[in-house]
């Protein structure tokens, strides 16, 4: 009998059941997401609203502004090793970004916030990503 079978009619019907198979596995774990591409209109997904913020620094600027940003980091460890307190912590950060032009860039903030909170932590010294964060934007 199994002989009779053909290699056509062999692969034919194990790609009819591969594809009832494969047919089976959408239905059951994507059956929400095939329904709404057969709606009429399609479901729109709320976003959240980016912040637009526009810094223009020219290339100089730029410049200058990054290469403070690797003195600030580096101060940053040696202050976060000295600091008693996340108090002191922040108002010494806050006295040296006084006059850092490159601290209402996004960019930079976060690397500041990074890199302040890691050594903090290395420090032991328990800092809000809030907190610092809200110190950066108003030094």
């Amino acid at each position: 009998m199994i002989e009779q079978i053909s290699w056509e009619q062999f692969l034919l019907g194990l790609g009819a059941l591969v594809l009832l198979y494969y047919a089976y596995v959408m239905a059951r774990y994507y059956s929400r997401e095939i329904s709404r591409g057969f709606q009429k209109r399609p479901h729109k997904q709320e976003k959240k609203p980016k912040r637009s913020t526009l810094i223009q620094l020219n290339e100089e600027e730029f410049d200058r502004a990054f290469t403070e940003l690797h003195k600030l980091t580096t101060d940053i460890s040696a202050i976060a090793s000295q600091c008693q307190s996340p108090e002191e912590l922040l108002e010494e950060l806050r006295q040296r970004l006084a006059h850092f032009k490159g601290r209402h860039v996004p960019a930079f903030q976060k690397t500041l916030i990074s890199h302040t909170l890691r050594y903090a932590q290395l420090q032991g010294l328990s800092l809000s990503r809030e907190a610092l964060s809200h110190t950066i934007q108003h030094a």
